[in-house]
């Protein structure tokens, strides 16, 4: 597995077009930094709140900007940049990443990477400093210790390996489901999730032997109020428009009669 370094820019900068690598070095965080990462022998890449991702040569204007002033939405479409950045460079899925940067930086980009480490997670700005500098001479270097990833990432990529290679039944095929008790593990057609087909969603059924009633109610009936998913669905697209419908259709309506005395004309079974 290749592994890279990513470090994050600073708020102090030179007042001169230069090379990144030396754009952020008036700031003593960054300097510690680059000089723990270039005894790791590895790709270094600079995560800049303006340009995305910059090598350490590459020539950068001064700017002043930092991602902890950007809104959620200027922080997604930054990590997209990045993202896209890295997998024009890497295998995404066979690259670990040593992130030294602080929680703005790293935690928009951790989704899409399913090897990643965090030395400094969880320290102060002083001890970030002081360990980057205890590394860089030899001490208590977090290289050799064992890998710092987030569990939970792990086990989504090993619950995405074992279940794709696992047997598949097609809607038109749920007859033959050789069992009829189970959860049930739904894929959609283009979804990927680092290099396997993406789950897009994990159900099962209440009642004993309903697995393949219960998949026949989703895929061949369309009926909202038997499902709760699509139910939500429509909860989430009327809620994202601030449509008044809303609470109306977050009600039971299998009962259209009580629906009618509770709503009156506002109860719009077509709709």
């Amino acid at each position: 597995m290749n592994t890279v370094v990513l470090i994050s820019c600073s708020k102090r900068k030179r007042s001169y077009p230069c090379a990144a690598g030396k754009l952020y070095d008036a700031s003593t965080l960054f300097r510690n930094s680059l000089a723990y990462a270039r005894q790791l022998s590895c790709p270094i890449y600079i995560l800049s709140a303006r340009y995305g991702l910059a090598t350490e040569d590459q020539v950068l204007a001064p700017y002043n900007e930092c991602l902890a002033d950007k809104t959620s939405r200027e922080k997604e479409v930054w990590a997209d940049r990045v993202i896209s950045q890295l997998k024009a460079q890497f295998d995404l899925g066979q690259t670990q990443f040593i992130i030294l940067a602080g929680k703005e930086y790293h935690e928009p980009l951790l989704p899409c990477l399913p090897h990643y480490r965090l030395p400094l997670r969880g320290m102060s700005l002083g001890r970030r400093i002081t360990a980057l500098s205890e590394w860089t001479s030899g001490k208590n270097s977090p290289v050799c210790e064992s890998r710092q990833s987030a569990p939970e990432n792990e086990l989504c990529l090993k619950l995405h390996q074992l279940f794709c290679s696992m047997p598949r039944y097609r809607f038109d095929r749920i007859d033959q489901i050789p069992f009829s008790n189970g959860i049930y593990i739904m894929f959609e057609t283009g979804e990927r999730y680092h290099g396997y087909d993406r789950i897009v969603r994990i159900g099962t059924h209440t009642s004993d032997g309903r697995l393949k009633q219960r998949l026949r109610d989703h895929f061949l009936k369309g009926n909202k109020d038997g499902s709760i998913f699509r139910k939500n669905i429509g909860k989430a697209i009327l809620n994202k428009n601030c449509h008044p419908y809303l609470p109306i259709w977050s009600d039971d309506s299998r009962d259209k009669r009580a629906m009618q005395l509770k709503h009156g004309d506002a109860f719009d079974e077509e709709f």
